[in-house]
């Protein structure tokens, strides 16, 4: 029985994948004293993108993701990612930013069970200013969803309904205690294991470690025209990986739009909810968002310049382009020879495969689930194709 459980839930972009990243590596060097931090499957890069340790946990209780209730499938999980817990120790850790989309019946039910486990059970999350976190963000959506909009009012409105009325709201009707990190730059780490109760000491091997940057402007402009063009998130993700791998010490610039006007909705936003905010940390992290650090003499940069800038550096665009194109040729040309292919056969309902699964339901493949749980939970109910005929093609020719 541990004596508390902490769920570290984010804020999004407030280093959430270099701290479940860097707690995975102390988790498997054995160098956590007081917290334990169950980490499952093959051990990856040390500069991967990871989703935390509860990410599958996390992903059934949001009905946006799971839209069927299982809770025999949920137990499975938990039961599996507390027998690789250190019991030992004496508080457990799980991570990942999806839990913010998780429904308060859902939540509950996670919560009555985990307390079989744990005393307590808190959350923990970072934040930092609106502008800040909002500007990264939307480098996110543009890295990883193939977003092609302009950062400027649709954004803004996009993100501050999402931050507040979905996010926020949720966390506040857990009924569950919490704590707000304040981000700060390059001693994040530090201080979110002081905050855990392990040795601060233990976040300087991590600080040449970097995960994920936001791009440059020259990065941002050329992919928001390929995704202007292409519109699709695996692409997206594949030149912008690309580039973060090239040049991962690459330092992004801060935007250069004049945010007043975020910040005036969000007041906005925030005043008109008739929803009062209780969680005493959830209202500690909307201050801490709704400080602007913005000079007052930030101006409004026309916003198809920002889309498009000129690059002041040819060679380096060039370089940026070759890769970019590159990407392009080897994604266009799967998808050619893998249409070729199965443009031959016959789909069926009555075989399943998993790869065939993915390809035949690409919904499926972008929520990035596991294949063969959402076909049993789901797909069977739902009458989805679940393979490909592969004797039609050798009936075919016959």
């Amino acid at each position: 029985m541990f004596d508390k459980t902490y769920i570290h839930i984010g804020l999004p972009k407030t280093g959430s994948t270099a701290i479940q990243n860097c707690m995975e590596a102390l988790s498997r060097a054995g160098e956590l004293d007081v917290v334990t931090y169950p980490v499952l499957g093959a051990e990856r890069g040390e500069h991967a993108i990871q989703s935390g340790n509860g990410s599958d946990i996390a992903h059934l209780l949001a009905p946006d993701i799971t839209p069927t209730f299982c809770t025999v499938h949920l137990q499975a999980i938990l039961t599996e990612l507390l027998e690789a817990c250190d019991v030992s120790k004496k508080i457990l850790l799980i991570s990942s930013e999806m839990f913010f989309s998780a429904s308060k019946e859902r939540f509950l039910y996670f919560k009555n069970l985990l307390l079989k486990s744990s005393r307590n059970i808190e959350f923990v999350m970072c934040a930092r200013p609106l502008n800040e976190i909002c500007y990264s963000s939307y480098h996110q959506v543009v890295k990883r969803h193939g977003y092609s909009l302009g950062y400027g009012s649709d954004w803004f409105s996009e993100f501050v309904d999402n931050l507040l009325c979905s996010r926020l709201q949720s966390v506040d009707q857990w009924g569950v205690a919490g704590h707000v990190l304040d981000y700060k730059k390059g001693q994040l780490l530090s201080d979110f294991l002081n905050f855990i109760g392990e040795d601060a000491e233990l976040a300087k091997q991590f600080e040449s470690r970097l995960i994920n940057r936001s791009l440059t402007q020259e990065e941002l402009s050329l992919l928001l025209k390929v995704n202007t063009v292409f519109e699709n998130e695996p692409l997206s993700m594949r030149i912008s990986d690309s580039w973060i791998r090239a040049r991962p010490e690459v330092i992004s610039e801060e935007s250069l739009h004049d945010t007043a006007e975020l910040y005036e909705l969000f007041g906005q936003v925030h005043s008109s909810l008739k929803y009062s905010f209780s969680n005493e940390a959830v209202r500690k992290a909307i201050e801490i968002i709704g400080f602007s650090t913005e000079d007052e003499g930030a101006r409004r940069i026309d916003e198809q310049a920002t889309l498009f800038p000129m690059s002041k550096n040819n060679t380096q665009f060039d370089y940026l382009l070759l890769i970019a194109l590159d990407e392009i040729k080897k994604f266009m040309s799967l998808d050619a020879t893998l249409g070729a292919y199965t443009g031959q056969l016959d789909i069926t309902k009555e075989a399943f495969d998993p790869v065939h699964y993915l390809l035949l339901n690409r919904d499926v493949l972008a929520a990035g689930v596991d294949p063969v749980s959402h076909y049993k939970e789901f797909g069977v109910a739902e009458k989805r194709a679940s393979a490909y005929n592969l004797t039609s093609i050798f009936i075919g020719k016959c």
